[in-house]
């Protein structure tokens, strides 16, 4: 075994000037989290960013979380990123999304829940010409 004297850096060193040592950690950004509320399930989802290209119909870029679906609660976390309109979201609350996590089951990809969700939940919205 190596004797630590000599291998860490004494009380008085000085770290070099091109590589400042934070003060503290960065902390992580929080971000809300929002609802898809479909009539037969709920998409819940991080909301990344809203989009302001188009001032009349603001789009939201989505990372979704958890889907309660045909009776069954997933886990969304390794399904990709979306954007939704942004009309189309609610807050998501904790009371109602808490519960939730120790019933949900990873999903499978092969499955294609958030996909069949989604299709589901646009074709709902009486607005089929125009998809997200």
């Amino acid at each position: 075994m190596l004797p630590l004297k000599g291998l860490l850096p004494s009380s008085t060193a000085q770290p070099h000037p091109s590589y400042p040592i934070p003060a503290q950690p960065p902390t992580p950004e929080i971000r809300p989290w929002v609802c898809l509320q479909g009539s037969q399930g709920t998409l819940v989802a991080e909301q990344i960013q809203v989009s302001s290209l188009n001032p009349q119909t603001p789009m939201v870029w989505l990372r979704p979380v958890l889907l309660q679906w045909q009776g069954q609660i997933w886990d969304l976390s390794a399904s990709p990123d979306l954007l939704w309109p942004a009309a189309a979201c609610r807050p998501a609350y904790v009371e109602e999304v808490l519960p939730w996590w120790q019933q949900a089951r990873p999903a499978d990809p092969q499955q294609r829940l958030l996909q069949q969700f989604l299709q589901h939940l646009w074709a709902r919205s009486g607005d089929r010409e125009h998809p997200p």
